[in-house]
């Protein structure tokens, strides 16, 4: 973006931008503009996504509706349609394509397609009861301010639209309204002539790592280069991305990537998602491990060591299932060992907060229960979080509020169905954590609307990906999508978008590198024909060839801990683990550490001898002399031994510590 623009921007201009990443690069750009005059002190601009600016100018207009939140739509739509969590997404992306397009909804009506005329009942019920409790859906603001007389009162003197490749039917109407009032500039920031090379590489891994090698060696030659690695599927192959980059670069330069994750993915949600669960006794034995030792449960290191004792205990009594009461007892015998810990008092308070009756509550009541369980057990710990883990904190707290708001659209719920519908939830937030800029930027193509670069890497260009399959929508009438021209409706719309995707692109760079894989797993795959006009090329480095190893450091340590004894037990077994494995040998006898055992739904041969003698034991108190057992009928008998079993069962507790 050259100064001319910036030059031009005041009090009155608002700058709309096609999305928040756009909207925070012109910003530093502009902010970079006054500090290259010298400029100390300087008015922020007016620089925004145009939905948060429509959301902003909707709520100056004097209106009877309230916006439903993201959340309270989504929940809105699942309770009328009765769909599945992973349904709805669709359902709202057709009710949205309707109010973008300005198309009735009577458009749909006595349609022979089912999943159509499901749809429209739907779509009808959903209309109707936003109607009846004044709530507008996110997607409607903007026929809302078409329609409002009040809005020539609350615009700017001008408004620069940047960053859009194209823009939905309703904007369109919505922008020639506001046209009678004030100026509207459109500016194309995108005037580069590239230098474009192509290469073709034998398979994904080698594309990637490829990619990785160039952009490194890039950055080498030139630290104040703006580098974009741009691949179309970046979200389906973002993990392949990560773990590539991040052996290539090896920690020498920091990159960016606008994928996000699910917030569930993350250790410090699955923790408090582990906590709400063990307050039912829920909990299931692969987690109590991860659970106990977790580091946000730590508030000092003796936490660590108590839960690994008590963790050792409960694998030992071979229980699958454990009620967080049962280790109230290990937690109280061990305080005396390690006096620092905490765990007894935490745990003593969840106990309490435990309720015995799990009724139906509704869901601001479930989660304010949430809250105290988490507090209780002091999540996420008392270590000083990074900022990733800070962001993950503010973001799960943040989900949770936003839960809150469905409490009167979904009504009452009990235990099981307000905890799986927060980890539906959790689950399907994408978290993209903020940072500093990074030199190099790995980005989806739509991410990329807007920047400029002086080099950019365009990935996965071949036939199967460039352009997209055609995806319609599966709610609304296919020839309806295709005469609209809606997005990914049809192959034609898909190539149009694709084409003016990568003209974009080639002019985002003075250079740009071109490449696809010529194969996927066992499908073979050839470039796409919106390259071939370019010559192909031969990379310069071999992938495999050219990721240096991390230097190794050898470190001799020839001496370990003291005997504390001066003979060590273990007979002859300690010659054999020191002729099998003398690190081994060294741990186990050494140090004293042992395998924790596992627990097993199938009983070990040493509780099955428990069992059995204390059961005997039981029958032959219960009956006292021969006589006895013998004039037992067989189904006295039977009922004898069963409650024998069922006795000797219920006194297997956890081994005290």
């Amino acid at each position: 973006m050259d100064d001319s623009f910036f030059q031009s921007l005041n009090t009155d201009t608002v700058v709309l931008t096609a999305n928040r990443r756009l909207a925070t690069y012109l910003q530093n750009e502009y902010a970079r503009y006054q500090f290259n005059k010298k400029k100390t002190v300087w008015e922020t601009p007016a620089i925004q996504p145009l939905s948060t600016w429509l959301n902003k100018l909707w709520e100056q207009l004097e209106n009877e509706k309230t916006i439903l939140s993201a959340s309270q739509e989504r929940a809105l739509w699942k309770k009328i349609s009765k769909q599945s969590w992973s349904s709805i997404p669709s359902i709202q992306q057709a009710w949205s394509l309707l109010s973008n397009w300005d198309i009735a909804l009577d458009a749909l009506k006595d349609n022979e397609n089912l999943s159509v005329n499901k749809f429209y009942e739907w779509a009808s019920e959903f209309a109707s009861t936003c109607q009846s409790n004044h709530w507008l859906s996110s997607c409607e603001i903007a026929k809302s301010l078409i329609n409002n007389p009040s809005l020539k009162n609350n615009l700017p003197k001008k408004i620069i639209i940047i960053g859009f490749d194209s823009v939905t039917p309703i904007i369109q109407e919505l922008l020639e309204k506001l046209k009678n009032h004030i100026a509207i500039k459109i500016i194309e920031t995108h005037n580069a002539k590239s230098s474009v090379k192509r290469f073709e590489f034998e398979n994904k891994e080698d594309e990637l790592t490829s990619m990785a090698l160039w952009a490194l060696k890039e950055y080498q030659n030139d630290p104040t280069q703006k580098i974009a690695c741009v691949i179309p599927n970046l979200s389906q192959i973002r993990n392949q991305v990560v773990r590539i980059f991040s052996d290539v670069f090896n920690g020498k330069v920091e990159f960016n990537i606008s994928a996000g994750q699910s917030l569930l993915s993350f250790l410090l949600t699955q923790t408090a998602l582990q906590i709400i669960a063990l307050s039912n006794d829920t909990i299931e034995d692969a987690q109590w491990s991860s659970l106990l030792q977790s580091p946000y449960l730590t508030t000092c290191p003796e936490d660590l060591d108590i839960a690994a004792e008590v963790d050792k205990k409960r694998c030992a009594s071979n229980f699958t299932r454990i009620k967080a009461k049962t280790l109230l007892p290990l937690f109280t015998a061990l305080q005396k060992r390690f006096p620092k810990s905490t765990y007894l008092k935490r745990w003593t308070q969840l106990i309490q907060l435990q309720k015995n009756n799990l009724e139906q509550e509704t869901i601001e009541n479930w989660i304010d229960w949430f809250v105290q369980i988490l507090q209780a057990l002091q999540w996420p710990g008392s270590r000083t979080l990074n900022s990733i883990e800070h962001q993950v904190m503010q973001r799960f707290l943040k989900a949770l509020d936003e839960l809150k708001e469905t409490s009167d659209i979904l009504g009452l719920m009990d235990f099981d169905e307000v905890y799986s519908l927060l980890q539906q939830f959790i689950n399907d937030i994408v978290f993209q954590p903020k940072g500093e800029d990074a030199p190099i930027q790995i980005l989806g193509v739509l991410e990329t609307a807007g920047l400029s670069f002086d080099q950019l890497w365009l990935a996965g260009l071949d036939n199967e990906n460039w352009p997209a399959k055609a995806t319609p929508n599966p709610f609304l009438p296919h020839r309806l999508q295709m005469d609209c021209n809606m997005p990914h409706a049809s192959a034609a719309r898909e190539l149009s978008f694709t084409e003016s995707s990568m003209k974009r692109l080639l002019a985002s760079a003075p250079y740009i590198m071109l490449s696809n894989a010529n194969n996927e797993d066992d499908k073979k795959l050839s470039p796409s024909e919106l390259i071939t006009k370019y010559e192909k090329l031969n990379f310069e480095e071999k992938a495999k060839e050219s990721i240096t190893a991390l230097p190794m450091e050898n470190i001799k340590d020839e001496k370990g801990q003291p005997l504390t004894h001066n003979k060590i037990q273990g007979g002859t077994a300690v010659l054999k683990f020191q002729a099998i494995c003398p690190f081994k040998a060294y741990a186990h006898f050494r140090l004293g550490a042992e395998t924790i055992e596992s627990p097993s739904l199938n009983l070990s041969a040493k509780l099955r001898g428990q069992l059995l003698h204390e059961a005997l034991e039981l029958i032959w108190k219960s009956i006292g002399t021969q006589a006895k057992l013998i004039s037992l009928s067989e189904e006295a008998l039977k009922e004898t031994i069963s409650n024998a079993i069922d006795e000797s069962i219920s006194h297997q507790t956890i081994p005290e510590a």
